[in-house]
């Protein structure tokens, strides 16, 4: 089934989710680096989220090694696999046809030909011409994150102004089941504007389904992939 993932740009990471254990760990590696460094040693890093070790993972330690006398692999933390893979890689797990859609900001802050590869489907973040096919499937689904404070309040207002509005817009007014996340920083001052208050009551008085929850998925609602995917498997009846 076909799902949309309408992607709003993506600030950078206000607080850091390393552990003060981590921290003594990293001066302990960077520690052995230097002394190897001083002895005239090759040292080499890499790093990933290595979460499905797979023959393409070991090929590259493998080769890794090679180039140097030490090697140092970083593995990335929970909350920096969200943001590198976020929800659309699980969702194709569990069997969604993924397609993507970016506001015109979202296109500086992702790597659009890895999404194509990953997908498999254009990436789109403008309008096509009247007379150019659609390349992409009907939508079944939708989901919208992270919702900036711009992105959420156009969208309840009816404006269409990108293609990524104008798609929330036909689906909203289709009924399509639509699990949005907004991405607004708690204490931000945007949080409490009475302009965000009310475009969430707007938009659930549509039948949009707003994971919102900022206490719980501090500092930005950053609602786990899990809970996102299982909110859309409900909606859509899937499993």
């Amino acid at each position: 089934m076909p799902i949309q993932l309408i992607v709003d740009p993506i600030a950078p990471l206000v607080a850091s989710d390393t552990k003060p254990e981590h921290g003594a760990v990293l001066e302990l590696h960077v520690a052995k680096a230097e002394q190897a460094r001083r002895e005239g040693k090759m040292v080499v890093f890499t790093n990933g989220v290595f979460d499905l070790l797979h023959s393409g993972h070991v090929q590259f330690l493998r080769y890794a090694k090679t180039l140097g006398d030490m090697l140092i692999v970083a593995i990335d933390s929970d909350t920096s696999a969200r943001r590198l893979k976020g929800p659309g890689r699980q969702a194709q797990i569990v069997g969604w046809d993924v397609c993507v859609i970016l506001t015109p900001q979202a296109t500086k802050f992702v790597n659009v030909a890895a999404l194509t590869r990953l997908t498999g489907h254009p990436v789109r973040s403008e309008y096509k011409r009247p007379e150019e096919p659609d390349v992409l499937p009907q939508a079944d689904a939708v989901v919208a994150l992270p919702l900036t404070f711009n992105t959420l309040n156009k969208w309840a207002l009816g404006i269409s102004d990108t293609l990524a509005l104008g798609l929330l817009c036909e689906h909203t007014g289709r009924k399509t089941p639509i699990v949005a996340v907004p991405g607004v920083t708690t204490a931000s001052g945007l949080d409490t504007h009475p302009a965000f208050l009310r475009g969430m009551r707007l938009l659930r008085k549509y039948g949009v389904h707003l994971l919102y929850n900022p206490a719980a998925y501090p500092p930005r609602n950053e609602v786990p992939d899990e809970v996102i995917l299982e909110t859309l498997h409900r909606l859509t009846g899937t499993r």
